[in-house]
């Protein structure tokens, strides 16, 4: 019986951890999400470099 009660003990611990954790995540979602897509369209409005030149190490042109 202690056994038994050991293993349901430490199935709260775990069902309450993974609780908490995803409260802390649902919590958190929004500013997450809002940092992933300011990161991405920074990202994406950058220039390319559309042509490099070897000999110099720069680029030619930009798009």
């Amino acid at each position: 019986m202690k056994e038994a009660s050991g293993e349901l003990n430490m199935t709260l611990i775990t069902i309450i951890a993974v609780a908490a954790i995803g409260g802390l995540i649902y919590v958190l979602y929004p500013t997450i999400k809002q940092t992933i897509e300011k990161k991405w369209s920074d990202a994406s409005s950058q220039k390319v470099c559309a042509e490099y030149n070897t000999e110099t190490g720069k680029c030619k042109t930009w798009k």
